[in-house]
């Protein structure tokens, strides 16, 4: 922990950013990441930002714990009209498209608000969606720094525990909160625990071995921005 809170020190340092804006979404990733900028930086630097496409008021209630106990100022600003002007814009209703498209909406307006306050802006991506490719392009794998990229997501949740996030948090199921009751492996169809089980080449069901290598293989692109074509 000492050494993420260093090094976010060092990266704003470096660059001269006092402040960074981060995308507060409920899930424990986004929880941990902003405690940890919390600790380096100190509260009134962090522009906290929740950005909902449907209404969730057990979401909502737990931000709003987070924040307090953390002393941030929350801002909420609700892009579902966006997503309902970009529905009828590309005539799509794809789940899996308009999904995307909130990814990319939030990280426009995060982007916005650290030109606004001269802000980098901060990603919440773990190492296993990293390796798999569970982020959108453009969408919230679009940052200036990544604090928890280097650790599985059990890692997280041990970091969570070190940094008192509350227990709710913690408890839920994680959810990228793409669209409603939106869960993170139901979504991918293996569970976090495979996943960081088949990187550290450790037996796994053979379907779930399939699906991660499948995941990741298709999703490399998405870890080499931007792709050189040479001539």
């Amino acid at each position: 922990m000492n050494k993420i809170i260093k090094n976010i020190q060092k990266f704003c340092q470096k660059n001269k950013f006092e402040k960074v804006v981060i995308g507060i979404s409920g899930g424990i990733d986004s929880a941990v990441v902003s405690s940890l900028l919390t600790k380096a930086l100190g509260h009134k630097n962090i522009i906290a930002l929740y950005l909902p496409n449907d209404k969730n008021d057990s979401e909502l209630k737990d931000i709003k714990n987070l924040t307090k106990q953390l002393k941030l100022k929350l801002i909420i600003k609700d892009i579902s009209p966006l997503i309902k002007s970009f529905t009828k814009l590309i005539n799509c209703q794809s789940k899996f498209v308009l999904g995307n498209i909130a990814s990319r909406i939030r990280m426009t307006i995060l982007y916005a608000y650290a030109n606004k306050h001269n802000a980098f802006v901060c990603g919440t991506t773990n190492l296993s969606e990293y390796l798999v490719g569970y982020f959108t392009k453009f969408g919230d794998g679009a940052c200036d720094f990544e604090p928890i990229i280097h650790l599985y997501k059990s890692q997280v949740y041990k970091l969570a525990h070190q940094l008192n996030i509350p227990q709710n948090i913690i408890n839920k199921a994680p959810s990228a909160t793409l669209w409603p009751n939106q869960t993170d492996e139901k979504d991918m169809g293996v569970t976090y625990d495979e996943i960081e089980k088949y990187f550290k080449k450790q037996t796994i069901d053979p379907k779930s071995k399939l699906i991660i290598e499948k995941m990741s293989k298709n999703s490399y692109h998405k870890r080499r921005l931007p792709f050189s074509i040479d001539s």
